[in-house]
């Protein structure tokens, strides 16, 4: 299975425990790298696909379309039934709202809306993350990527009104997609910032929407990974 860069995708919902019962059914284990001053609840991390997601506690509703920097994270589940998958982690987090499923054939996969966030299952073996944003928003967000953090990008084909790239040298599949249904919320664009400053080979920079992303030094000696 295809193993993702080090990257922790930060997720603002309602119920954080409920939410991490859910992860770990798929088979997120707990981490001990919680960046501080992320707001994390619980960061989890996925053995097989190096996939990291941070719980944070949301600000008010989680429901409906996307916010600006929410994240779809696409997890590898196997040869299985989807439905009976869901069905299992319904089961496992009974107390939270799950929208219908979206069938996405092209990724072998269904998607489903869950506490806010959209999580697709899919029977490939790439994990991948879409990262949302409204026009405006990443118009805001884009230098954080490009100048801030050195990636560069390359289209994807539009779906109707949503505009859709992708990460050209994060290691593994990231998407940006662009849509005027992403809930705007230009009034929190904050500078970029480091959350936890380099040292021993790593180093967690926050973005203008919460975006968390841990930088790697591969050639550092502190770097034990």
């Amino acid at each position: 299975m295809a193993q993702f860069p080090d990257a922790h995708h930060r997720l603002a919902v309602r119920d954080p425990g409920a939410m991490e019962a859910l992860f770990r059914a798929l088979g997120f284990t707990e981490t001990a790298s919680v960046p501080a001053g992320s707001g994390a609840q619980a960061a989890l991390r996925n053995p097989a696909t190096a996939q990291e997601v941070i719980l944070a506690q949301a600000d008010g509703a989680a429901e409906g379309a996307p916010r600006e920097g929410d994240v779809s994270v696409g997890v590898p589940v196997g040869a299985v039934d989807l439905a009976e998958l869901l069905d299992q982690l319904r089961a496992v987090a009974p107390t939270l709202a799950f929208s219908e499923q979206e069938q996405l054939p092209k990724d072998d996969a269904i998607a489903v809306r869950v506490d806010g966030q959209r999580l697709i299952l899919t029977r490939k073996k790439e994990p991948f993350f879409v990262i949302h944003y409204s026009p405006a928003g990443w118009e805001a967000a884009a230098p954080f990527y490009e100048a801030t953090l050195g990636f560069c990008f390359f289209p994807l084909p539009n779906r109707g009104e949503v505009v859709r790239t992708r990460f050209e040298n994060a290691g593994g599949r990231v998407d940006i997609e662009v849509s005027p249904d992403v809930q705007q919320a230009a009034a929190n664009v904050e500078p970029a910032r480091w959350v936890a400053p380099p040292g021993g080979g790593t180093g967690v920079v926050r973005g203008p929407f919460g975006e968390l992303i841990e930088l790697v030094d591969r050639d550092s000696p502190g770097d034990g990974r």
